[in-house]
């Protein structure tokens, strides 16, 4: 069975039972997979064999039941275990039965009633109605449908279709005349309004309405903050019908470009060396990721990625990309320390199933971030095997960083192996007709020549999904050149913290781990096993995946058994 791995991807092992316990058949293992996924407890592939995530569904299936003392692979599978497992199962289609059974019932009154006030903006009779015996789940459906305003019933304000308001020429107003400059500006606010109010009571689409009032809120503006400038609010308005229900990516990049943003969140003075940071701090605060998931430093840098993103007043308030008041210069939203990150809250889960530290395996990038987990959370890991960890020295990441302000070093040899992924990875195809199709670009060609035919059967399944009746690669080519890209992060810097035992696996040809990271890996464990694979790249999971799992097996001899 070919280790479930993929390139750059984090891969966490659960300890291997002591040599002599006695270990679950991988028959009995077979029927517990399939249970498990059956009860809606997802165990990873059904393969027969017992790894984490196998473990970690029988211990959310137990805990379902009242077990909480889970079992482990040694334990192997007793009858009570399937008692217990059989509870759960019966206990998971009850309730999937239940939700079935309730959705399949027919809309009451004061079923419809009470969906379409919660869905809209209040319930009258001739809605209830047509609610009135249609299925929960029809009229869910139904009420799904609604959320589309782009087309209003009612024709909208003239200041809609304005082009080249004068608004920007205020200041130029005689001083007797800006009272009623005010006044009429007043009115125009007033005439959306009432216009908006009119159209929630006219509306086919309720429930519509009501997403657009909700994200009216989210994506907060306010007129007294834009100079009476009614144009761009309501600009911003018919950009919240038209991108309201879609993705909320497509929406929020919608609003980083909308004229009443911009000019609200003064965004319009933001140019390189003076960069303002109410957009950066109110995208990363309200809008996206919510307080105390960033760093101070995040909003620096996004406030210098949205440098000369202003709106042209005398084109009709459109969004306008100034490039010579944009910051051009190398930004690090989130370094590969994000990933770090994710992998703690995941590892947290294990060890708590588990009960104990576990043993952390990552290749290339992986690698990189399980060494950054095993110095921050020492009491999750137990031991750590590296293969082919990204171990750059401060040297080299100093000429890396050079040289993306000067191309013309990328002939440097050095500089163009560390780069050349980046730029390739942005020339990948993303969409493919079907899995055969990219099993057929990918096999014996480029990074992918060296690999297994199993394991890339397994990488391509795990690495695309089905869009539009056609398969789509998981991972946009820009993110991970974004994440090739990114050099500011360095995971030697957390070697230093690192107690617990190593292994290392280095590839023969190409490898990423340089001699100085090696060096101090050595100097934290000088028991470790330190390992140069022959014949082998920087793709060594791929290439032999059965030395990878024999060296997580042998480490478990060095780890000291918990008190």
């Amino acid at each position: 069975m070919y280790l479930k791995l993929a390139v750059f991807t984090v891969f966490i092992f659960l300890l291997i039972p002591q040599a002599g316990s006695v270990l679950a058949e991988p028959s009995k293992t077979l029927m517990m997979q399939n249970s498990l996924r059956a009860a809606g407890f997802n165990p990873g592939p059904s393969d027969g064999l017992w790894g984490p995530q196998t473990e970690l569904a029988l211990s959310k299936a137990l805990k379902t039941v009242g077990v909480t003392q889970s079992p482990t692979r040694a334990d192997g599978l007793t009858t009570e275990i399937f008692t217990h497992l059989t509870s759960a199962f019966n206990l998971y289609h009850e309730t999937m039965d239940l939700q079935k059974t309730r959705l399949q019932e027919t809309m009451s009154f004061e079923d419809a009633r009470h969906l379409i006030s919660r869905t809209g903006l209040g319930a009258h009779p001739t809605e209830i109605q047509a609610l009135v015996g249609l299925t929960r789940s029809a009229a869910i459906s139904r009420e799904i449908s609604k959320l589309d305003v782009d087309n209003t019933q009612l024709p909208p304000p003239d200041l809609f279709s304005y082009e080249y308001p004068i608004y920007w020429a205020r200041n130029d107003i005689e001083e007797g005349d800006q009272q009623n400059f005010r006044v009429a500006r007043d009115k125009e606010m007033a005439d959306l309004r009432l216009w908006w109010v009119r159209e929630m009571l006219a509306t086919q689409q309720p429930a519509g309405e009501r997403l657009v009032l909700f994200w009216h809120n989210h994506f907060v503006t306010a007129y007294s903050g834009l100079n009476e400038n009614v144009h761009v609010l309501a600009k911003q308005h018919w950009a919240l019908r038209k991108y309201g229900h879609t993705n909320f990516r497509v929406l929020t990049r919608a609003m980083i470009h909308d004229a009443a943003m911009l000019d609200y969140l003064d965004n319009n003075s933001s140019r390189k060396g003076n960069p303002n940071e109410n957009l950066a701090r109110e995208l990363m605060e309200l809008f996206v990721l919510g307080e105390g998931n960033y760093a101070e430093k995040t909003i620096k840098e996004v406030a210098r990625a949205l440098t000369g993103y202003s709106v042209n007043k005398l084109r009709n308030d459109e969004f306008e990309f100034n490039v010579w008041d944009h910051d051009r210069g190398t930004k690090t939203i989130f370094d590969w320390k994000i990933y770090r990150d994710d992998l703690i809250q995941s590892v947290e889960n294990f060890v708590e199933s588990k009960g104990e530290p576990i043993v952390l395996s990552g290749h290339s990038m992986g690698g990189a971030s399980v060494m950054q987990v095993a110095a921050k959370r020492p009491d999750l890991v137990s031991g750590i095997v590296l293969v082919e960890p990204v171990l750059i020295s401060k040297m080299s990441l100093n000429i890396l960083k050079i040289a993306k302000k000067f191309p013309i070093t990328k002939s440097i040899p050095f500089i163009k192996e560390m780069t050349s992924r980046s730029d390739s990875t942005l020339k990948r195809r993303v969409e493919f007709p079907n899995k055969e199709m990219i099993l057929k670009s990918y096999r014996g060609r480029g990074a992918f020549a060296t690999w297994e035919d199993g394991f890339l059967e397994d990488y391509v399944d795990g690495g695309t999904r089905e869009f539009k009746n056609k398969i789509k690669l998981t991972c946009d080519p820009k993110w991970e050149a974004a994440t090739f890209g990114s050099w500011k992060h360095n995971a030697m810097d957390s070697i230093k913290n690192i107690s617990c035992p190593i292994t290392l696996l280095q590839g023969e040809i190409g490898s990423t781990t340089r001699s100085i990271g090696v060096k101090l890996l050595k100097e934290r464990d000088s028991l470790g096993a330190f390992k140069v694979i022959k014949k082998s790249s920087h793709f060594l999971p791929m290439e032999f995946p059965e030395i990878i799992q024999e060296e997580i097996i042998k480490i478990k001899s060095r780890i000291k058994p918990s008190s």
